[in-house]
């Protein structure tokens, strides 16, 4: 995420703010920009942009639920902005708990789809016969039959909101002995879905896809079932992003392209910041570190992947300093690399498409 800051006073703003905390100035983030913009109220549902009075703005309609604070031009005939109407289904609000679970969820889920629109990848399906575009619906299990699994199906992800519960999502992690677990996460993999759909099979790939992942055309249900009484295979970590990467090739997918958006929005960060490392041990030359350029912008992966690795150690390291475990508890493997830098291809070229 870049770094952002308030009109008026220049104070760093985070993604999440709709008030500037030091002038009280109104802030709300504008998808055309991609910018938080400083806002000047004109009435109590009109307002304009600071540095451009003709821009006329209003929030969006979830402002006063969930304080969404993302931006829609005055005269568009949207209720809601463009990440809160790809919602199907939201939380029972009348549940107590619930409108806060949701505010969670749709903060981790606009994250996401900063990334998608910095990207500049689909939204919308292709005409697939049995697809449909990309929507969220955000369910309980106290409402339903069946226990809700967080998962993507046919365009449609959902998330079960007990996942905004630390301690509920904590137990789970433990259960499933996995080394990472957070809302954030769980967006960012499920709509490796979608995009699997979206850029590897209607995009024409699949043929180089099956040679760095496999075949996906491999039984789906078994070859899950075959992981949770077994495991991953010996020697999975010089193959793959994480042990759940090794159950099937679409996990793989979908694991490898969690992490290329945590890498990416992780050094737009770092690149937003100006952060350099340069160890002072003239020793420690592999860890020097200086991201110049945006990685949104970047064609070849291994430039971003060069800065990456040494910049995780030292978070690695700055979180075990401060008694937490570590920030970035993947290994990137030359095969892993490779995969990231296929993913990383596929969006260059969709995006190139808009230069």
């Amino acid at each position: 995420m870049r770094l952002f800051s308030c009109s008026y006073c220049k104070n760093t703003l985070y993604f999440e703010n709709d008030r500037c905390l030091v002038c009280g100035t109104e802030i709300g983030f504008d998808t055309r920009r991609m910018a938080m913009v400083s806002l000047v109220k004109e009435s109590p549902d009109l307002y304009h942009n600071y540095e451009a009075p003709g821009e006329k703005l209003r929030y969006c309609g979830n402002r006063a639920v969930i304080s969404c604070n993302w931006l829609l031009r005055a005269d568009s005939h949207e209720e809601f902005c463009i990440s809160c109407r790809l919602n199907k289904t939201i939380p029972n609000l009348t549940v107590a708990g619930n409108a806060e679970r949701w505010q969670q969820l749709e903060a981790a889920k606009k994250r996401l789809i900063y990334s998608l629109l910095m990207l500049k990848l689909p939204f919308r399906q292709t005409g697939h016969l049995h697809d449909a575009d990309l929507r969220f619906e955000f369910l309980s299990d106290e409402f339903s039959e069946h226990p809700v699994l967080t998962g993507h199906l046919n365009g449609l992800i959902t998330i079960n909101i007990q996942e905004a519960d630390e301690i509920y999502r904590h137990i789970t992690q433990l259960k499933m002995g996995e080394k990472y677990r957070t809302v954030l996460g769980h967006f960012r993999h499920e709509s490796g879905h979608f995009y699997w759909n979206r850029l590897v099979r209607d995009g024409g790939f699949v043929d180089p896809f099956r040679v760095l992942f496999g075949n996906e055309e491999a039984g789906y249900s078994e070859a899950l079932q075959r992981y949770y009484e077994k495991g991953a295979p010996p020697g999975w970590e010089e193959r793959y992003i994480s042990e759940y990467a090794s159950a099937h090739p679409w996990e793989d997918w979908a694991e490898t392209w969690a992490n290329y958006l945590h890498i990416l929005d992780a050094m737009e960060t770092a690149w937003s910041f100006g952060i350099r490392l340069k160890p002072a041990d003239a020793m420690r030359a592999g860890l020097a570190a200086d991201m110049a350029e945006d990685p949104y912008g970047t064609d070849d992966f291994q430039r971003i992947l060069a800065n990456w690795v040494p910049i995780s150690i030292a978070l690695n390291n700055l979180s075990r300093s401060m008694g937490h475990k570590d920030f970035y508890a993947f290994y990137i493997s030359p095969k892993v690399a490779e995969k990231l830098s296929f993913i990383h291809n596929l969006c260059r070229m969709w995006s190139s498409q808009f230069v």
